[in-house]
């Protein structure tokens, strides 16, 4: 699969997860919208949010762990998420 294809299946999981289970208004959600700052994330919402994203995209709960455990951005969190899609493809 076409790198760009894993970037839209993970950008739009992502923006699901954030809509629904965390209450994020879809107009908020930006590229540049930091979890922390923009949207208020605390550490429990950051832990629902690795918890959802494992789940959905199956990758390993440590490695998700780490990607947000920096104050992370959407881009750079779909950015992961597409990676780790394609990685798990060419598996």
């Amino acid at each position: 699969m076409d790198m760009s294809i894993h970037k839209t299946v993970a950008c739009n999981g992502l923006r699901e997860i954030l809509t629904w289970k965390l209450g994020v208004f879809p107009r908020k959600i930006y590229p540049d919208s930091k979890l922390r700052k923009d949207f208020g994330f605390d550490a429990v919402d950051l832990g629902d949010l690795g918890a959802a994203l494992v789940k959905k995209f199956g990758i390993d709960a440590k490695e998700m762990a780490v990607a947000l455990a920096s104050e992370t951005d959407v881009e750079t969190l779909t950015g992961f998420l597409a990676e780790k899609l394609s990685e798990a493809e060419s598996k």
